[in-house]
């Protein structure tokens, strides 16, 4: 028996059948559907190098670009041109796919579930590689690690492919209203009492920029608002291109004791009650929220951000 250890690669047959066989029955949604996906997003065996569904998903997209009809027939007929899974593999392959829709009124939520599916299948298929590649010393380490990396983030971005399509206003009214009925997750608060009485608390999936004159005390509402986050249970990754992480502390410190903050550039003008007070603060600083400074790049963050959740929520 092998070493390695048996991953589930994420298929889901039947999804991609309702998909393949909405394009063939000439879905009102499946010009938008061939659009929107590719072949790779269909579950692909690792010793294949297309799988049936590929195939018919590529035929049928081939005839679309042609702008002729996307059929059953004609795709059976673009196959048969290609001398492509041909005879018995070719009837089993298309089987009653057109008739597999039941002409649902919506395809494109079952569209974006194949999305996600294909990224798990090709990250899995991807690190296996680069594992093989460890195991039998194929190149620098570095290098394998540092290209195994930089595929996943293409796989990540082509997640976001389907989002810029957006959603109907019905898809929006209806998550809208489910959102009420139920725990939409943690809400973050300021602790600035008028402003979260006005926003309710920022929560998941919102975008909150906020902007006004040098030293008018951005920093210190985002390093409040990171405490009191740390207060309620939730843990923080403080992202921080302009200071280093000990000189956003020296400001916390200062401001937490009430020690002027000319003073932590003046250690001289520290009294021994001043230290003493710093020396308190310090010791009930948090051990799992986080700083991360210096130079600084969304992947950088991303990286970081999904380590800490993998630890610890």
């Amino acid at each position: 028996m092998s070493d390695k250890a048996l991953v589930p690669v994420q298929c889901d047959v039947t999804l991609e059948r309702l998909v393949l066989g909405a394009i063939l029955a000439r879905h009102k949604q499946a010009d938008e559907a061939l659009t929107a996906l590719a072949a790779e997003d269909f579950f692909r065996p690792k010793d294949a190098s297309l799988s049936d569904h590929q195939r018919i998903f590529s035929a049928a997209k081939t005839l679309k670009e042609r702008g002729e009809s996307v059929d059953l027939l004609s795709v059976y007929d673009e196959l048969g041109c290609l001398n492509d899974l041909k005879g018995e593999a070719l009837f089993q392959a298309l089987g009653n796919l057109g008739q597999e829709a039941h002409l649902t009124p919506e395809i494109m939520g079952a569209v974006r579930e194949l999305r996600p599916l294909s990224m798990s299948s090709e990250s899995i298929r991807l690190l296996d590689d680069a594992q093989e590649l460890l195991q039998k010393g194929c190149g620098k380490a570095e290098q394998i690690i540092e290209g195994a990396i930089e595929k996943l983030s293409e796989i990540a971005r082509k997640s976001n492919e389907l989002d810029a399509q957006g959603v109907s206003y019905f898809e929006a009214a209806r998550d809208a209203l489910n959102e009420l009925g139920e725990n939409s997750g943690p809400k973050i608060y300021t602790d600035v009492a008028r402003l979260d009485a006005w926003t309710g608390g920022f929560r998941p999936g919102e975008l909150v920029i906020i902007t006004a004159e040098t030293g008018s005390g951005k920093t210190l509402l985002a390093q409040q608002t990171r405490a009191r986050a740390c207060r309620d249970g939730y843990r923080a990754l403080f992202c921080s291109g302009e200071m280093w992480a000990r000189h956003l502390l020296k400001r916390e410190l200062a401001a937490s004791v009430d020690v002027e903050p000319s003073k932590m550039r003046r250690e001289d003008l520290l009294t021994c009650e001043d230290m003493q007070a710093l020396i308190e603060a310090a010791s009930h600083q948090c051990r799992k929220c986080r700083i991360l400074d210096g130079e600084l790049d969304i992947r950088r963050i991303q990286r970081v951000a999904s380590r800490l959740k993998a630890q610890g929520g």
